[in-house]
């Protein structure tokens, strides 16, 4: 009777344990309610030949849309108007890496 006692509390114990550390995870990794993160993006680079630079620039701030920053959150500051410059073969398009940002 003793051994039974013993083996309903161990498990008791056992299933308790088990809930705490399970409701340790699950409040960790559960979204945060905090929505008031900014982006602040800022390129300086001007001209055709420092395409890489907006282009990087405008690929992070897909990243950051992806991750669900609200564009009102989001300051985008390019010194120059690459997707619409005369020299790009495709108007109002970035490519990164060869995928194409539309902008």
């Amino acid at each position: 009777m003793l051994f039974l006692l013993f083996f309903i509390s161990f498990f008791t114990n056992a299933a308790t344990l088990s809930n705490n550390n399970v409701d340790k995870i699950e409040a960790f990794f559960d979204p945060s309610t905090h929505t008031n993160n900014w982006a602040v993006l800022v390129c300086t680079s001007r001209f055709w030949f420092n395409y890489r630079h907006v282009a990087n620039t405008l690929s992070i701030y897909q990243s950051i849309k992806r991750l669900g920053i609200p564009d009102s959150n989001i300051i985008l500051m390019l010194a120059d108007n690459i997707p619409c410059n005369a020299r790009n073969p495709h108007p109002g398009m970035i490519f990164f890496k060869y995928i194409y940002i539309i902008i």
